[in-house]
């Protein structure tokens, strides 16, 4: 309920949930290649997502922003290699 009109409604940017996709690609195949078309990737750490923490590694090695959230109440459980940012 916040991700959505933040960035597509407030900024104009297309959000993209992978999960809400219409394709019949392979789903890795098309992930990584949404990610390369994309100009940041906001990374939901809320639940120890494990594939948020693949996503927000791949793009950082593209060299591009990634926006880090978490649920205040799950703090804790964010991994020590990325509660920094």
């Amino acid at each position: 309920h916040g991700f959505h009109p933040a960035i597509q409604e407030d900024c104009g940017y297309r959000d993209i949930r992978m999960d809400l996709l219409d394709h019949a690609d392979l789903i890795d195949d098309r992930m990584l290649a949404e990610i390369r078309a994309s100009r940041f990737l906001v990374a939901d750490l809320t639940h120890a997502n494990n594939g948020a923490y693949f996503e927000a590694g791949f793009a950082l090695a593209l060299g591009m922003k990634v926006i880090y959230t978490v649920h205040e109440d799950h703090w804790h459980d964010v991994h020590f290699d990325v509660n920094h940012y």
